[in-house]
């Protein structure tokens, strides 16, 4: 399996989601960052799984999808997975491109 790492904005996008969530119903903030983690797990185990959106950047929709508004957006190297945004979809889109 992958290691991993975040993009420095991608991990302030994980943490606002989850203290938003939280803040809004206990325990909510918590189920999303379970979900988030269990598709990082996805995409360290099984990298080239999602599609590509933009050149070797691929997507993961965080599941359910009719639950959560969330796509993991990263890039997969022989060794490790950089996740560059943890994006809400109908949000700004591809605000996260210049990230490498």
């Amino acid at each position: 399996m992958l290691a991993y790492e975040f993009h420095p904005l991608a991990e302030k996008e994980l943490d606002e989601a989850v203290a938003y969530y939280e803040a809004l119903e206990l325990g909510k903030g918590r189920e999303l960052l379970q979900q988030i983690q269990a598709a990082i797990e996805q995409a360290r185990q099984f990298p080239e799984s999602a599609p590509s959106s933009r050149g070797l950047v691929r997507s993961l929709v965080v599941q359910p999808s009719q639950r959560w508004s969330y796509t993991l957006h990263y890039r997969a190297t022989l060794s490790t997975i950089r996740i560059l945004a943890v994006a809400h979809q109908t949000r700004q889109p591809f605000y996260w491109l210049q990230r490498q």
